[in-house]
C-alpha cells in the first residue's frame, strides 16, 4: 500500500515485503539532515523555512491520507530537510486506515512526548492523529525546544494527557492552525487537506490543496537549512554507480533501518569487482 503513495514530500517506497521471515521496507535515499539535527546544531527555523516545513509536512500527511495510510509515528527525527522541501520518512509502523489496530492493551506504539492523547487513552486513532504530530513538529521546529519537554515516559504521557504546549513561538500565520491542531479532542483538529487552506495565504495561491501549487511553493521559497556535517553535501557530479542497482537505498529490516549506499565514493576504484 506504501507504494501507491506520490507524494514530493515523502520517501519513493522501493520494495518490501512484510510476510519475509526478516520483514522489510525499502526506500529511495533523501540526502539532507533530519529536522532533529537541524535543530540541535542550529536552532529554530526562520520564518520562511517553517512556512516550508508546514506546508511539506501537511502536503505528506494529505499524500498518505489519500492513499488510507496514517504514519502514525511523526517526530523530528523521521523528517528530512532535503535540497527540494521537507520528506517524511520511516513509515515501519504506519498502518492502513481499515485495519484494526494490533496494538496490545496497555502498550502504546510510538516515541514518547510524541504520542497523542488519543493513543496514550487506548482509543481508536487515525488521520487526526497525524495531525497532532504536524503541529507538535510545526512548534518543536518554530522553538527550538520539544513541545513536552524531556522526562520518563509515562511523566511526558502526563504532560501529554493534562498540559497545553505554549505556541507563542510560533508565527502568526500558523498560530491558531497550530493551536487548534493540538486539541485534546481529535474530532477538533483540522483534516490534512485543511492544513494547506489556511497556509495558501502565506504564499498566496489559489488552492493550496493541489500538489502542483505545494510544489511550485517549494521551488520558490524553500532553502536548505544550514547543517554543519559535510555528510549531507549534495554531489555536484555524478558518480558511478555499482551495476544492478540503480540508487541509494534505506532498508527496514524488523525495526531496524539500515541505509545501503550503492553510489561509488570518490577514492573507490572504478574497476571494482564482484565475485
Amino acid at each position: 500500500m506504501l507504494g501507491w503513495i506520490q507524494s514530493t514530500c515523502t520517501v519513493r517506497v522501493l520494495g518490501s515485503d512484510a510476510a519475509a521471515a526478516q520483514p522489510w521496507l525499502a526506500t529511495e535515499y533523501v540526502p539532507g539532515p533530519t529536522l532533529a539535527h537541524r535543530i540541535a546544531d542550529n536552532g529554530p527555523l526562520s520564518e520562511q523555512e517553517l512556512l516550508g516545513l508546514a506546508a511539506g509536512l501537511g502536503e505528506g500527511l494529505r499524500a498518505l491520507h489519500a492513499a488510507g495510510v496514517i504514519h502514525r509515528d511523526l517526530k523530528p527525527s523521521n523528517v528530512i530537510l532535503s535540497p527540494t522541501g521537507p520528506r517524511l520518512v520511516d513509515m515501519g509502523i504506519a498502518r492502513a486506515l481499515d485495519e484494526t489496530s494490533v496494538t496490545r492493551t496497555g502498550v502504546v506504539v510510538g516515541t514518547p512526548g510524541w504520542i497523542s492523547p488519543e493513543e496514550y487513552r487506548g482509543d481508536d486513532i487515525g488521520p487526526a492523529t497525524d495531525v497532532y504530530g504536524w503541529a507538535l513538529l510545526t512548534l518543536f521546529a518554530a522553538s527550538g525546544r520539544a513541545p513536552f519537554g524531556t522526562g520518563r515516559p509515562e511523566v511526558l504521557a502526563m504532560r501529554v494527557l493534562t498540559d497545553v504546549p505554549d505556541t507563542d513561538p510560533v508565527p502568526e500565520q500558523l498560530a491558531s492552525l497550530v493551536a487548534q491542531a493540538l486539541s485534546k479532542d481529535p474530532a477538533e483538529r483540522p483534516s490534512s487537506v485543511h492544513i494547506l487552506e489556511p497556509l495558501a495565504q502565506s504564499w498566496r495561491t489559489p488552492d493550496a490543496t493541489r500538489v502542483e501549487d505545494i510544489t511550485q511553493f517549494l521551488d520558490r521559497t524553500w532553502v536548505m537549512p544550514l547543517h554543519n556535517d559535510p555528510e549531507w553535501i549534495v554531489p555536484t557530479r555524478p558518480r558511478r554507480l555499482i551495476p544492478l542497482i540503480a540508487a541509494s537505498a534505506t532498508i527496514a529490516i524488523a525495526g531496524t533501518v539500515i541505509t545501503i549506499t550503492t553510489a561509488m565514493s570518490k577514492t573507490e576504484s572504478a574497476n571494482t569487482q564482484f565475485s
